[in-house]
């Protein structure tokens, strides 16, 4: 029976690490006046000075797109964090429009949260048979009170992301929302983008695209 339990336990941690993290809407804005409409090129830049992540994250938006029927790309290859701090608009937009770009995602993180927890031992209650004996009742008491405990790191993110008009460069869309503890950048980019552009699908930010036949 105690083997079994730890089985079940160890088959438990297994499924949900393999889940994967899981992105949440927090808070969700939309232009009252705007129609939407089908964009001809979708651009994603992600704030971030690690360039490795920013590349991740901006990957697997346009991924995202693409899969649901957008042209889309990684605005950084053009986009340098000298020329998203100038203070010229112009120079953004003639170059967001020269790549064929009309609809313009710019993706942060607002916080992150780091805390630390105990989880105590585990702690299981066996039916009364296993009381029939003193020798029963002692082997697994023993086990369940001298199961060790640990100490859990939790994280959490908190993003934003903006969507604009390159046209008339106007704020269409913003997307709140947390990711929690996700095991690495490919994880949190793949939660945190699928649930985005799932959200601007389903609200109207962008019309979905309809597959030719």
């Amino acid at each position: 029976m105690k083997y079994y339990y730890k089985i079940l336990i160890l088959l438990t941690i297994i499924i949900l690490h393999s889940c994967g993290s899981v992105t949440k809407v927090t808070g969700f804005w939309n232009e009252e006046d705007y129609m939407r409409k089908t964009y001809n090129k979708i651009g994603v830049i992600a704030i971030t000075n690690n360039i490795q992540n920013r590349d991740v994250v901006e990957t697997k938006f346009a991924e995202k797109f693409r899969l649901n029927g957008y042209q889309a790309v990684e605005c950084s290859k053009f986009l340098t964090p000298k020329i998203m701090q100038s203070k010229d608009d112009n120079v953004i937009s003639d170059l967001l429009e020269k790549n064929g770009i009309d609809g313009f995602l710019i993706v942060s993180v607002l916080d992150i949260k780091e805390s630390t927890h105990y989880v105590p031992g585990t702690s299981t209650y066996y039916p009364q048979p296993y009381y029939g004996h003193y020798h029963d009742y002692y082997y697994y008491q023993y086990d369940r009170v001298n199961s060790p405990g640990y100490y859990e790191k939790t994280v959490q993110l908190f993003l934003e992301s903006n969507f604009y008009n390159v046209n008339d460069t106007k704020l269409v869309s913003t997307i709140q929302s947390e990711t929690d503890n996700p095991s690495d950048v490919y994880d949190l980019a793949d939660s945190f983008s699928n649930t985005i552009v799932k959200t601007m699908i389903e609200n109207g930010v962008i019309k979905k695209v309809v597959a030719k036949k």
